[in-house]
């Protein structure tokens, strides 16, 4: 599983995430880790992850779980921000599905969408919480 990521100073997204390949455990944990880990991020922003190269292969609902767990220890280096993934296949739709419910005790959201345009509208939208919402 492959991924790289950019950060984006001053707009949103403030991260720009590609993932692809086909999914695996340490893959997804290598990726969030390096996400969170970066110097440049900050709990709260807003990330766009570009899925649509993800190949679900042997990656199922256990798996998903899996990486879940080990990303709520790090709930408070997530913040309240949020995710915005854009698919291509209803088999990944499925897997961030039960994403959504493994991570429900986190501040941070993850909505799924097939379209990069939908996506970056809903990231657009000010939240409580989020690096970007001015009080």
């Amino acid at each position: 599983m492959l991924h790289a990521i950019e950060f984006v100073e001053g707009q949103v997204p403030n991260a720009l995430v590609t993932v692809s390949g086909p999914m695996t455990v340490e893959g997804n944990r290598a990726w969030l880790a390096a996400l969170i880990g970066d110097p440049r991020w900050r709990p709260g922003m807003k990330t766009l992850v570009d899925g649509t190269g993800l190949v679900p292969a042997e990656f199922g609902g256990s798996d998903v779980r899996d990486v879940a767990e080990s990303t709520l220890i790090e709930a408070d280096a997530w913040g309240a921000g949020s995710s915005a993934v854009v698919v291509g296949s209803p088999a990944i739709y499925g897997l961030l599905r039960i994403w959504q419910v493994a991570t429900s005790a986190m501040e941070w959201r993850t909505e799924i969408f097939h379209s990069r345009d939908e996506a970056l509208a809903w990231l657009a939208e000010p939240r409580p919480g989020d690096a970007d919402t001015v009080s």
